[in-house]
């Protein structure tokens, strides 16, 4: 179970030093395994800068264990940035999104937003 999210800097001012971390609320597999409440911090999906009007592709692969698909998931994305004029020294920003997974009428899986 994966996908590509795509975040969007809507804002009027560039973003600088994003930092995602993916929070698994929980995952049910085919097998009746679940399991959650487990940080994944992607390092090698920060970025630098963010302008204003561009998006930032977020491809998130959710494990897939031997014989073990995952079926479900609910996760929460936590991205972390400093505004354009925001010094560096101050804490940095962050916002946080969550999302679940649902069955179509086609038996595909799609995204839906869930409330904090």
């Amino acid at each position: 179970m994966g996908t590509v999210f795509l975040l969007s800097n809507d804002g009027q001012l560039p973003v600088h030093d994003l930092e995602f971390v993916v929070h698994i609320n929980k995952i049910e597999c085919c097998n009746g395994f679940h399991w959650g409440n487990a940080d994944m911090v992607k390092p090698n999906e920060n970025t630098d800068i963010l302008l204003p009007s561009h998006k930032f592709p977020f491809p998130l692969k959710l494990l897939k264990l031997e014989g073990a698909t995952a079926i479900s998931a609910d996760i929460t994305f936590t991205i972390e940035f400093r505004p354009d004029f925001s010094p560096a020294f101050l804490p940095r920003w962050h916002e946080s999104f969550r999302y679940a997974t649902e069955q179509d009428d086609k038996g595909e899986y799609i995204w839906i937003p869930r409330a904090n």
